[in-house]
Order: C-alpha cells, then structure tokens, then sequence
C-alpha cells in the first residue's frame, strides 16, 4: 500500500485489498485528513517560532561581543591582526545577514518551514566558513558563543522534529498525494485536448475527401 496506507488507515501488514477510489473522493479524502491534522501542524509551528526568536535575539547578543573585540594588547603581528579584524566584519555581516533571513522566515506548513530553516543555516554555514576560520585564528570564545547557539538552536529544532515524526511524515504524504492529483488533472486536460485536435484532424481529412 505505501504512503497510502495513511491515507486510508490502514496498516500495510493487514495486506488487505483496496477499494478502487474516484478522484473527487480522493480530494475528499485528503481534505477530512489535512483537517484533522491542521491543529497537529499548527502546535508543532508554534513551538518552532519561539526557538527562531530566542536564535536571533542570542545571535544580535553575539554581535554586540565582536563589536568589542580589542586585539591592540595581543602580541601578534599587525598584519595577522589586520586580518582577523577583517575577517571577523565579514563574520559579523554574515551573522547579520542570517539573522535578517530568519525574521523573514513565515510559514504556516511545517514542511516549508523546516525547509527554509535548513536553507537559511546551511546558506550561513558556507558563507561565514572562510572568515570564520580567519578570525578564530586568535579570537576564540566570542566567535564559540554564537556557534554554540546556532548549536543550540539545531539540537532543539531536530528535537521537535523527531517527536512529531509520524505527524510531519503524515503532512508530507498529504502534500505530495495532493501533487499528484493535480498533475493527474492537467494530465487528464492535456489528452482531452489532444483528443479534439485529432478528431478535428480526422473531420478534416474526411472532408477533403469528399
């Protein structure tokens, strides 16, 4: 039965044969279960955003303690601190950025959601690599902090995740089942089309050939 054993509640194990469905009962279908499920989503969004709030508000936190790195007493060379000053504005613009992408972030499908967090991250990790690993040089634990909440954040985020796993699958199966259905219906446009111009076609040659 695959995904669809959720769809008709029915457990694959039973191997039980099933009732062929109209389309129109589909859609019915599909719309009773995303109805029962919607509050389901909703809790589970709602526990996301307070974990994106408490994200920025550490990470403009985090920002603050760059801004008051003073490296004029360390007994490095001018240069490397030139560049670690350098590099940590490029840390800090990245960090800004993430923070500005993740106030955007609002969703009301804990699929797009976590989509978009993921993205967001995964779009900060690559981008701040660079100066990261150049400004940790010789600053270490202003950098950590903001590190250690991005961490932070990810652990309690996959935690939500992981204890509504069914209910997430569930909503994805939904989705992708509602997907189908509307490439089934263009699908069934596109032969009706097909099919009129062929009849038309036929109508035409048969006229020439009177």
């Amino acid at each position: 039965m695959g995904i669809f054993s959720f769809l008709f509640g029915k457990k694959e194990e039973e191997k039980k044969e099933i009732e062929k469905v109209k389309l129109e009962d589909l859609e019915k279908l599909i719309k009773d279960k995303r109805e029962k499920i919607k509050e389901s989503e909703k809790r589970i969004i709602q526990e996301i955003y307070p974990l994106i709030t408490s994200l920025t508000e550490g990470l403009k936190e985090g920002i603050k303690g760059i801004e008051k790195i003073d490296l004029s007493k360390r007994r490095e060379e001018e240069r490397i601190k030139r560049i670690v000053y350098e590099n940590l504005g490029y840390y800090s613009e990245n960090v800004t950025n993430l923070i500005e992408e993740l106030e955007k972030i609002n969703k009301e499908s804990i699929e797009e959601l976590e989509k978009d967090i993921k993205k967001t991250l995964e779009e900060f990790s690559k981008k701040s690599k660079s100066s990261f690993e150049k400004s940790t040089i010789i600053v270490g634990e202003e950098i950590a902090n903001i590190e250690e909440k991005v961490k932070i954040f990810f652990k309690e985020f996959n935690r939500i995740l992981e204890s509504n796993k069914e209910i997430i699958q569930n909503l994805k199966i939904l989705n992708q089942t509602e997907q189908n259905l509307k490439n089934i219906e263009q699908n069934k446009e596109e032969i009706e089309e097909l099919s009129m111009e062929i009849e038309e076609t036929e109508k035409k040659i048969k006229r020439s050939r009177e």
